[in-house]
């Protein structure tokens, strides 16, 4: 039987270059399909090929789960991936956030430590001096 299509390519090769559809054009397509839009129309306009590319994601029935159901679970399933990714992301931020909170009222504790540790000696000081002036005015007296 005769090759329906012949090889475009100088090299005597007749591969088929493959093009890698990706979940958003996937979910494009099943969108379009749920609206009742053709396989050969969504292809057309995504620039696909009409029947292959188009119909694996649309409703063709494999085993009682068709293509379409295939491509919106593998989609829903990829969304909760993503999402306890980020959950975890963001629990982790929680979590040096949290021990940020502590490092810096730590710092901040020490800090004030030290000031108060600076006030008392400048107030120690500031009373020795006031006693020396007052024993030294007692006396000249």
């Amino acid at each position: 039987m005769a090759p329906k299509r012949k090889a475009d390519s100088s090299d005597g090769s007749a591969s088929k270059k493959r093009k890698a559809i990706t979940m958003e054009v996937k979910l494009d397509i099943v969108k379009r399909s749920d609206k009742g839009e053709t396989a050969t129309n969504i292809g057309r306009s995504l620039g696909l090929s009409q029947g292959e590319d188009v119909q694996k994601c649309s409703a063709e029935r494999d085993g009682g789960r068709t293509e379409e159901r295939k491509t919106r679970e593998s989609l829903q399933e990829q969304w909760k991936m993503e999402r306890n990714k980020l959950t975890e992301e963001r629990e982790k931020l929680e979590k040096l956030r949290e021990a940020e909170s502590k490092v810096y009222r730590a710092c901040l504790q020490e800090k004030a430590t030290k000031m108060q540790e600076e006030f008392e000696r400048e107030m120690e000081k500031d009373r020795a001096q006031l006693l020396e002036k007052l024993e030294a005015s007692m006396t000249s007296e």
